[in-house]
């Protein structure tokens, strides 16, 4: 009884200096005595776990387990049973309890937050694709103004800035399929990673391009596109942006293929 409640045994008998139900913490006196009192009348044993004020002035878990002891006449002669300690076990469980709790408040977030997401992708695809539309537009009006006018380099020109334009636009798309998916699941395609990297570095670099070496293995892979460009994107104009030689820059993309998966590596001759 000194390792459970920090008293000395002789406190508690006959209650002479305290009784067991007076070291039973306040919040659970009125629900331990309301079972205990349910399982005596209907004569059956009781289980039951709550807290206790130990001497030493923490509180302690306990899980008690008794019955009642009855005269023949069916009056109560006494409470038999064990009482333990249970707070290492208490402790941890009410920890998960709130881990799970916390776990779930950030799954509503996150449903929250993705329906944001794919009604923000609606309004700022919708906003994004109108002045790409009237980019195209300008663009054929200028092409077809000039005529043969132009250049080779200015025709060539022209039509990358019109290869550039279709890539926004079905990258906006690919964001917006991306934004819907959610938490319900992925949309894959299987596409060439050698053209999808070349494009990627048309699209970045412009006429860095030929800057831009590929070095390795590039298969035809499965895989969630929007997030892999968007990666594959910034990697490209950290790259580009961050170099201390324009003049002499040069960017290796590598393919490594390794156990079922691809292993890109995006490098520079920056510092």
């Amino acid at each position: 009884i000194r390792d459970l409640t920090g008293y000395p045994p002789s406190d508690f008998i006959r209650n002479t200096v305290r009784s067991y139900a007076s070291i039973i913490h306040p919040d659970d006196v009125a629900r331990v005595d309301f079972e205990v009192n349910a399982d005596v009348l209907a004569r059956k044993p009781w289980t039951i776990e709550y807290r206790i004020l130990h001497a030493g002035g923490d509180v302690r878990w306990v899980h008690e387990k008794g019955q009642a002891i009855h005269h023949v006449d069916g009056t109560v002669d006494s409470l038999a049973g064990f009482i333990h300690d249970i707070t290492d076990k208490k402790l941890l469980e009410l920890q998960l309890q709130k881990t799970a709790l916390s776990l779930a408040e950030q799954s509503l977030a996150l449903e929250t937050s993705n329906a944001d997401l794919v009604q923000f992708a609606h309004v700022a695809s919708h906003d994004i694709k109108a002045p790409l539309r009237g980019i195209e537009t300008l663009i054929q009006f200028i092409a077809d103004d000039a005529g043969n006018t132009l250049s080779e380099t200015s025709k060539a020109d022209f039509g990358k800035i019109q290869l550039r334009v279709a890539r926004l636009r079905t990258l906006v798309n690919d964001l917006l399929d991306y934004a819907k998916v959610g938490s319900a699941g992925s949309l894959p395609t299987s596409f060439d990673m050698r053209d999808f990297v070349l494009g990627l570095a048309e699209f970045v670099a412009f006429r860095l391009a030929p800057r831009i070496r590929l070095e390795g293995v590039f298969p035809v892979i499965t895989t969630d596109r929007a997030p892999l460009e968007l990666v594959l994107r910034n990697l490209l104009s950290n790259a580009i942006t961050h170099h201390d030689r324009p003049d002499d820059l040069q960017i290796c993309v590598s393919s490594t293929p390794a156990g079922g998966h691809l292993h890109l590596a995006v490098t520079d001759n920056g510092p």
